[in-house]
């Protein structure tokens, strides 16, 4: 009788051993993926969702984009491609907030950019004093 007791009680400690672990896998599994990266003129950030610092990021997937040097006055017509293994989307006629940044939330990120991503490629180009200006920005996963 003891060893069937025993038996039962190592079948429910290894059953809850695994369970814990499977869970612990598929909770990194779920986290959002962060992507960073800059260029000559620009720094890039891209977020695919969940919670990494809920007080200033939010759960949302966003793309943030700040210019280098801090000339955002200067900067008009700003226009952005993002692409992945996954696809691609883009999109234009995004403003600056108070801090001479842009920050804006898309769903589409997720579907542009999945777990198996190690990098995608952002492509930006606007204006400045009349002058068109492109640059291509390689942001790589972040742990």
């Amino acid at each position: 009788m003891r060893n069937h007791l025993f038996a039962l009680y190592a079948c429910v400690v290894i059953i809850a051993f695994l369970s814990a672990c499977a869970s612990g896998t598929n909770e990194n599994a779920d986290e959002g993926l962060l992507f960073k990266g800059q260029g000559e003129n620009w720094e890039a950030e891209v977020y695919t969702g969940k919670i990494i610092e809920p007080e200033v990021k939010g759960t949302e997937p966003y793309v943030y984009l700040k210019p280098r040097g801090g000339a955002s006055t200067e900067i008009k017509g700003v226009e952005y491609k993002l692409e992945s293994d996954q696809g691609s989307f883009s999109g234009g006629d995004i403003s600056f907030n108070e801090q001479g940044e842009i920050s804006f939330k898309d769903e589409k990120i997720t579907k542009t950019v999945a777990s198996e991503s190690e990098e995608v490629t952002l492509t930006l180009d606007w204006l400045v004093d009349h002058q068109q200006k492109t640059e291509v920005i390689i942001l790589t996963k972040k742990n």
